[in-house]
Formats: C-alpha cells, structure tokens, sequence
C-alpha cells in the first residue's frame, strides 16, 4: 500500500511501456478515505495510464478496519 506514495516505481513502469498500472491495496478506513483515491489520480495522470485498484475491505479480527473502494481509473 505505502508505495503507492512514490511516483518513482510507477514512473517506470510507464517509462517501460505500461499502459495499465495494477496498485492493490489494503489501505485502513482511516487513511483510506483522504489518501485512496487522491493518490491513484495522481498516479494516472502523472504516467497518462489506467489504472486498476483492487482494495481489501471489511473487519479484519475486531482490530483493523480497511477502507475497500476498488477503483478503475
């Protein structure tokens, strides 16, 4: 989840010929609702490439909570 804050592996990525960026997360309901979204733009459009999100969501052991919303940009 955490590298998804760094432009530079996806820059790569895009720089060796990715059109699709695959970004699966597991991000918690806390972080996840300021920082999901924002960041997946921003990696879209800093690399002009889709990108598919699969998140994880729900209760996990009455400890953590993760955010979910799977997105296709």
């Amino acid at each position: 989840c955490y590298d998804v804050r760094f432009p530079e592996l996806y820059r790569h990525l895009a720089y060796k010929g990715a059109d699709i960026l695959f970004i699966p997360a597991a991000f918690t309901a806390y972080t996840g609702k300021d920082h999901w979204q924002v960041l997946l733009q921003a990696r879209a459009i800093e690399n002009t490439c889709y990108v598919i999100a699969p998140a994880q969501t729900g209760q996990h052991y009455a400890l953590r909570q993760t955010h979910g919303h799977a997105m296709i940009i």
